[in-house]
């Protein structure tokens, strides 16, 4: 159905320019400039974290850890000279040219390496939709795309170039392993790709990036430095500091009303087929900001309350009772600080929200999930979410691979769905913050940001929302043997986002105060 293109090798290719054209000196990594800074990347071996390799430890044949960021832009890219341009961006990528190699017995995690046979045209392809390029065809392309799994033999990236999109629009879709990094350490990827205030593409000779790539190490070689590494790579400490008793108590009153809180099982709250669909659609910010001022709330607030009226329909199309239950959600919070804001990896915590179902006024439902968070957060209940991981962290490389394959298999988790008892998680939610400026890829404006994320063993819907520009973003990821066309679900949140707007004055707009603790990750 797709042409898909492999790129060729260009090694006679030489275009002349001058050096001074593209210079990269003085590149930073904030939104005002147009790159990324290469001082303190340099190729050196490094060991997964354990929250890093626990997104490769819980993947079997149904659960799949591929992430993907989706960049639609105003017109044709040309391909070649975008796989010229991107050469010379991955001096500032350097994990992009490493691969995960695993320790022998897995007597410790596994490590990056530079990859000595790294070659660009093993990761770049072209594809172009056939007339008319629909989004509902773009859509289907990212279902095939992201159902076939990365190579882990290799840099565990791939970057696709679709032209032929309906308005004469191209896309170009960055699919990378969770382990790499969360949502918000892909600000570095997208900062790296990305031109701001104009484009500017690389031209002219790309690095020769095997050239002092050292050899892999050796099996034994891997087994010594596990051995002395241990320790070294465990828990998140960024984490935790002494909290005082009032916190304490109010914290732990909270975890204990989200665990007993009345829930309920979903449809979607099955065994996943290893199948996951994505649908996307967009909001006005000057809309949302006016609902966030007009309640007191973030938007983070708004459209968690938008899927809590969107769950009450499932529910009670599936014949479900809702009245007095709550949707359980894990909202994916940011772990990031200033001193590790520009690592690799994952740094990320899962915060609980309970989310009223049975409310018949949307105004209401946000108040009451507007005032939810604010007690989260006041009490700091991330702080002990962090230290539920860092316990399970802590654990020996082998026994927390043995522990996690064993929660998440399909043995134990047709268990839990036989016993028909409502999980402790329906839907888990992300959302992450990008620049709210314009920013320039393949030499193309890009006009929306979406992500593509995995789904968790017997949670069979997420709903990930990225701020780009002037719009909100807001994505499902389905398993379509566990839900409503997800098409569907898109026309229940319009229709709640339009009862909820009708509720306030869309000309009361006023600046953007959101807090940075629920700009995510993931």
């Amino acid at each position: 159905m797709f042409e898909t293109l492999r790129v060729v090798k260009r090694s006679n290719r030489r275009v002349t320019i001058a050096k001074s054209a593209w210079s990269l000196s003085g590149y930073d990594h904030t939104v005002t400039t147009s790159g990324w800074t290469r001082r303190g990347y340099t190729p050196e071996r490094d060991r997964l974290t354990a929250m890093d390799a626990t997104m490769l430890y819980l993947e079997n044949k149904t659960v799949s850890f591929d992430i993907a960021g989706v960049f639609r832009v105003d017109g044709h890219v040309d391909f070649d000279a975008y796989v010229v341009d991107l050469a010379h961006r991955l001096e500032y990528l350097p994990r992009f040219r490493q691969r995960i190699l695993p320790v022998p017995f897995n007597l410790g995690h596994p490590t990056w390496e530079t990859d000595p046979d790294f070659d660009l045209q093993d990761h770049v392809r072209h594809v172009r939709l056939p007339a008319p390029g629909s989004l509902a065809e773009f859509d289907v392309f990212l279902d095939d795309t992201m159902q076939d799994r990365l190579d882990m033999s290799k840099p565990p990236w791939m970057l696709y170039v679709v032209n032929g999109l309906e308005n004469d629009e191209a896309a170009i879709v960055i699919k990378v392993h969770h382990c790499l990094t969360d949502g918000t350490g892909g600000h570095k990827i997208y900062a790296a790709l990305v031109d701001f205030q104009e484009p500017n593409m690389r031209e002219g000779a790309a690095p020769d990036w095997n050239k002092d790539a050292p050899p892999l190490p050796r099996p034994l070689e891997r087994v010594r430095h596990a051995i002395a590494d241990r320790g070294k790579a465990g828990a998140d400490s960024s984490a935790i500091g002494v909290a005082p008793a009032e916190e304490l108590e109010r914290r732990e009153a909270l975890l204990q009303r989200f665990k007993k809180a009345p829930a309920m099982r979903f449809g979607f709250n099955g065994m996943l087929s290893g199948r996951v669909q994505h649908r996307s659609t967009s909001f006005p910010l000057k809309d949302l900001r006016a609902i966030r001022k007009a309640y007191g709330a973030t938007i983070n607030d708004v459209f968690i309350s938008m899927l809590g009226e969107i769950s009450e329909r499932i529910a009670r199309e599936e014949g479900q009772d809702p009245t007095g239950r709550y949707l359980r959600l894990h909202l994916a919070a940011n772990r990031r600080n200033q001193g590790t804001k520009d690592d690799w990896g994952n740094r990320v915590a899962l915060l609980p929200a309970l989310i009223p179902l049975d409310v018949k006024d949307p105004g209401q439902r946000l108040k009451e999930v507007a005032e939810y968070m604010r007690e989260v957060k006041s009490a700091n209940v991330i702080e002990a979410m962090v230290e539920y991981i860092n316990k399970t962290q802590r654990l020996p490389a082998p026994m927390l691979r043995w522990v996690l394959r064993f929660m998440y298999s399909d043995l134990l988790n047709r268990a839990i769905v036989k016993i028909g008892r409502p999980p402790m998680m329906n839907m888990y939610v992300t959302n992450v913050r990008w620049p709210e400026v314009s920013s320039y890829m393949g030499g193309r404006k890009v006009v929306q940001v979406r992500p593509l994320l995995p789904l968790m063993p017997r949670v069979g819907l997420l709903c990930s929302a990225i701020t780009y520009s002037d719009h909100l973003t807001l994505s499902f990821a389905g398993d379509p043997t566990l839900n409503q066309p997800l098409e569907k679900l898109i026309k229940y949140l319009h229709e709640a986002f339009d009862r909820l707007l009708a509720t306030v004055d869309a000309e009361a707009e006023g600046p953007s105060s959101e807090p940075a603790a629920m700009s995510h990750a993931k």
